[in-house]
């Protein structure tokens, strides 16, 4: 992205927090996880095919982070959806 922007890594992620508030990576994660809750919504796709599809490789790191986002495992948050 840095190099895209035209910028270095440690500007970019100056500049990017002072405009919002929060680091790059917890800003993209928010959207991974986000994009995660609407397709596990949609019901289509296994939780691990989601976490694929959003972006994360190690379905480890995703359950922390969608934990760490919205409070809950991603199992957890379908079988809310189901109640």
């Amino acid at each position: 992205m840095a190099r895209y922007a035209g910028y270095s890594r440690a500007h970019l992620s100056k500049i990017f927090r002072q405009a919002t508030g929060q680091p790059i990576v917890r800003y993209l994660n928010s959207l991974r996880v986000d994009r995660a809750r609407e397709r596990i919504r949609a019901g289509q796709a296994t939780i691990e095919e989601v976490a694929h599809e959003v972006g994360f490789q190690n379905l480890n790191h995703f359950y922390k982070t969608f934990k760490k986002i919205t409070g809950k495992l991603p199992s957890a948050y379908k079988e809310g959806l189901m109640e």
